[in-house]
C-alpha cells in the first residue's frame, strides 16, 4: 500500500501546483444579471437505470442491471437497486416541466 500511496502522491503533486495557479473570482450581484449567450444551448443526459424506475410495469423486462442487483444485491454496498429509482417513469412530466425551467433546450 506504501507505493500506492507514493504514487498517488507523485500523480496528485502536479494538479495541486496547477490549481495554485488558479485565480478564484468570488461572484457577486444578482443572478439574473449572469446571463448565458441566446445562442447557448443547454442539454442534460442521465442513465436509464439510475432515474427511470418503473422495472416490471407496461410489458417492460429487466435489464442486465435489474437482473444483477436483483441476483446479487450483495454487490451493491448499501443493497439497492433501481426499482424505483428517481422515478421518472411516473414522473416524467415533472422531469420535463424541471428541465424547461432551468433553460435546458432540445
Amino acid at each position: 500500500w506504501v507505493k500506492c500511496v507514493v504514487l498517488l502522491g507523485l500523480l496528485l503533486a502536479p494538479l495541486i501546483e496547477c490549481a495554485k495557479l488558479v485565480e478564484v473570482t468570488p461572484v457577486s450581484g444578482n443572478a439574473d444579471d449572469r446571463k448565458f449567450p441566446e445562442w447557448f444551448k443547454f442539454g442534460a443526459a442521465t442513465a436509464a437505470y439510475q432515474i427511470e424506475g418503473g422495472w416490471n410495469e407496461d410489458g417492460r423486462g429487466a435489464s442486465v442491471w435489474d437482473t444483477l442487483t436483483h441476483d446479487h444485491p450483495e454487490l451493491v454496498v448499501d443493497r439497492d437497486n433501481g426499482d424505483v429509482a428517481a422515478d421518472s417513469y411516473h414522473r416524467f412530466r415533472e422531469d420535463i416541466k424541471a428541465l424547461q425551467e432551468v433553460g435546458v433546450s432540445w
